[in-house]
C-alpha cells in the first residue's frame, strides 16, 4: 500500500496510509501529475476556536458583502447583455443565505446547459438517479441527460456548431468569464461576510465528545496554488475525470464515513457538497448537491470530524427531505488515514500559538 508524507510550514512531518483500490490508483496518477506542475497552496491554512465561533448566525464586514453583491450583479448583467438566460435575480446589500442559494442554482445550470437555461425541472425519481450516478454535468452527455430530464428544454443538436448562437464557442467567449465571476464572488461572500451557527454546533458537539480539552482546532488541507485572481476560480485546470473509470470498475465504496477514514479527496464539485448545503440552510434535495461531481484534482483534506458528522449530522439531515443517507450519495470520498497521535498532537490544542500551519511540501510513497 502507498503512503504520502508531508511537511507543515513549522518543520512538522505527517504521514498518510492511503487506501488500495482502483480510484486510489487514479487518484496518485492525479496528484503526481498536479504534484510535479505546482506547490500545494499557501493560502490553505484555517484555524478555528470554538469559544469565539457565533452561537448564532451572523452576517459582518457588511462593505465587503457590498463590493461582493455588485460583483455578482455586474456579471449578471454581462450574461443577460449577451443573450444569455438569467432568472434567479440578483443579491442586495442586505443579502444573506437564502439569496446566495438563490443564485447558485442559476449559476450551476447554466453551466450545465451552456447558457440554455438556468432552470431546470426534474421529476423526485430522476434526481434520486442524478444522485446515485455523480453525474458529470459538464460532459457530453449533458446534450441528451437535460431533456431526459426536463423535456420541456430543447437542446439544439448544432450546439457545437461554432457558428450557432448557443455554441460552445459562443458560451466560452461570452458566459463563462461571467459565470465564473458569479460563483466566485458568492462563494466570498458566503466565506467571508455569513457565519452559520450550524458550524459552530457541528464543531461544539464534536469536541465535547472527543476532544472535551480543546478549545482550538487547527485544519489541513493540500489544495494546489492554481486559484486565479478571484482566489475561487482554477487558473491552471487541474481536475480529471473518472467517470468513465466509475463504469467500468463501480468504485461504489470509495465514498465512506466509515471512522477509521480521517483523510479524504479534494472537494471539487460543480456544486455544493452536502455539509455545505447543510450550514447554508440549503435543501439536499437540489440537483447539484451531491458529494462528487466524478472529478479529482489529486488533493486532500485531513477532517477526523468527517464520519462523525457525516452519520450524526448530515444523515439524519437529508432524510428528511426523503433523500438517501447510503454512503455513496452523501458521504466523501476517503482516500486513507492519518496516525490518531498525529491528530491529537497537530489538530487539536488548548493555546492559539501553533495554529495557522499549513502543508509547504508533500510526497507520495
Amino acid at each position: 500500500m502507498s503512503k504520502l508524507v508531508f511537511e507543515l510550514s513549522d518543520g512538522v512531518d505527517g504521514e498518510i496510509q492511503l487506501r488500495d483500490n482502483a480510484f486510489m490508483d487514479f487518484w496518485k496518477m492525479v496528484f503526481i501529475r498536479n504534484n510535479k506542475l505546482m506547490q500545494p497552496s499557501a493560502s490553505n491554512k484555517k484555524a478555528i476556536n470554538i469559544d469565539e465561533h457565533p452561537l448564532t448566525d451572523v452576517i459582518e464586514n457588511k462593505p465587503v458583502l457590498i463590493n461582493y453583491a455588485d460583483r455578482v450583479n455586474n456579471a449578471i448583467d454581462e450574461l443577460t447583455k449577451a443573450g444569455f438566460s438569467w432568472t434567479h435575480g440578483k443579491l442586495t446589500r442586505d443579502s444573506d443565505w437564502a439569496d446566495c442559494n438563490r443564485l447558485h442554482r442559476g449559476f450551476t445550470t447554466s453551466s450545465w446547459s451552456v447558457g440554455l437555461t438556468d432552470h431546470i425541472d426534474i421529476p423526485f425519481d430522476k434526481l434520486i438517479y442524478l444522485k446515485h450516478q455523480s453525474i458529470n454535468f459538464r460532459s457530453y452527455e449533458s446534450k441528451f441527460l437535460i431533456p431526459w430530464l426536463d423535456p420541456s428544454i430543447n437542446i439544439p443538436l448544432d450546439i457545437f456548431d461554432v457558428e450557432h448562437p448557443r455554441s460552445w464557442k459562443n458560451y466560452h467567449d461570452h458566459a463563462k468569464d461571467p459565470l465564473h465571476t458569479i460563483n466566485a464572488y458568492i462563494h466570498n461572500l458566503e466565506d467571508k461576510c455569513l457565519k452559520s451557527a450550524r458550524y459552530t454546533h457541528m464543531y461544539k458537539e464534536y469536541m465535547q465528545k472527543y476532544y472535551n480539552n480543546f478549545n482550538y482546532i487547527s485544519i489541513y488541507k493540500c489544495d494546489w496554488d492554481s486559484k486565479g485572481e478571484d482566489g475561487v476560480t482554477d487558473a491552471i485546470e487541474c481536475d480529471w475525470n473518472f467517470a468513465d473509470l466509475k463504469k467500468d470498475y463501480g468504485l461504489e465504496n470509495m465514498c465512506s464515513s466509515d471512522p477509521k477514514y480521517n483523510v479524504y479527496d479534494l472537494k471539487n464539485i460543480l456544486g455544493k457538497d452536502y455539509e455545505t448545503a447543510y450550514v447554508d440552510y440549503d435543501s439536499p434535495a437540489n440537483w447539484d448537491v451531491c458529494n462528487t461531481f466524478n472529478t479529482t484534482k489529486g488533493g486532500f483534506d485531513i477532517r477526523p470530524w468527517q464520519s462523525y458528522w457525516t452519520r450524526e449530522v448530515i444523515a439524519p439531515w437529508v432524510e428528511t427531505f426523503n433523500i438517501p443517507s447510503e454512503d455513496q450519495i452523501i458521504a466523501p470520498i476517503a482516500i486513507g488515514s492519518i496516525d490518531e497521535d498525529w491528530l491529537k498532537l497537530n489538530c487539536f490544542t488548548k493555546y492559539a500559538f501553533d495554529l495557522h500551519r499549513h502543508i509547504v511540501k508533500v510526497d507520495l510513497v
